[in-house]
């Protein structure tokens, strides 16, 4: 009647990861947005197949626990996910700003005008000359104007009792510079512009000088006259300068 026993524990044999994988291995994304990364873990069978997720600029992309990423600000990011033990793969990210769509017209002033956007920008142009002020550059062809000429204008000269303002032709205009351009007939501007780089306010300097909303200028300024050929002084307290214009200051 004599006897012995062993226990015996029955384990499952540690299967080790050899590899993770990422996709996709590109990507882009924009501010605000978010979008799910996948990781792949081999051999499937691999005892301990969880992962850590990280950003190496989380001020530009984050990822959470599940992979998730978030578009924070503008730049790039590099995605990394890691097995326990230690295998890796990478997703490169690339965070675009949003874009916005801007309508630009005599009606709508802009006073918080972004360093890019679409634009889309219409106005009419009556014959003689017109004051312009646009937050992007351009030239005649631009604008899809025909027989235009574009001046900027130099300092006002005062010459005994009269003033002179000389100015200048040029072929194209920076954004934000005041300008004043010449037809030779009444003549309709529609214009799309994608992604195109914005001047936040008016350039100052020289005698013209610009707005981008409806501006009180006061008395004592000069604005063209309706029929473009000439300036008039401005007379009362109440007088503005239309959005994308120019006037001068007395």
């Amino acid at each position: 009647g004599l006897s012995a026993s062993c226990t015996v524990t029955a384990v499952k044999p540690q299967v080790e990861v050899t590899s993770v994988s990422v996709t996709p291995i590109r990507y882009d994304i924009e501010v605000g947005a978010t979008y799910t990364l996948i990781a792949t873990v081999k051999p499937t069978n691999a005892t301990d197949k969880t992962v850590t997720w990280t950003s190496n600029a989380p001020n530009i992309v984050s990822v959470d626990k599940n992979g998730t990423i978030k578009g924070i600000s503008a730049g790039n990011a590099i995605i990394t996910v890691r097995s326990s033990n230690g295998k890796d793969a990478i997703c490169s990210v690339t965070c675009k700003a949003v874009v916005q769509d801007l309508v630009i017209s005599d009606e709508n002033g802009l006073a918080d005008i972004p360093s890019k956007a679409n634009v889309h920008y219409e106005r009419t142009f009556h014959e003689g000359w017109n004051s312009v002020c646009l937050p992007f550059a351009f030239d005649a062809k631009l604008l899809g104007l025909e027989n235009a000429r574009i001046a900027l204008l130099e300092d006002v000269e005062v010459i005994g009792s009269k003033r002179y303002v000389p100015y200048r032709i040029v072929e194209k205009v920076d954004a934000g510079v005041p300008c004043l351009i010449y037809v030779t007939s009444d003549q309709n501007t529609k214009v799309t512009l994608n992604n195109v780089s914005l001047a936040s306010q008016p350039v100052a300097g020289g005698s013209l000088l610009g707005a981008f909303t409806e501006t009180n200028i006061g008395s004592g300024c000069y604005k063209l006259t309706s029929d473009g050929n000439s300036f008039a002084i401005t007379k009362t307290s109440s007088a503005v300068c239309k959005p994308f214009r120019a006037y001068i200051k007395k």
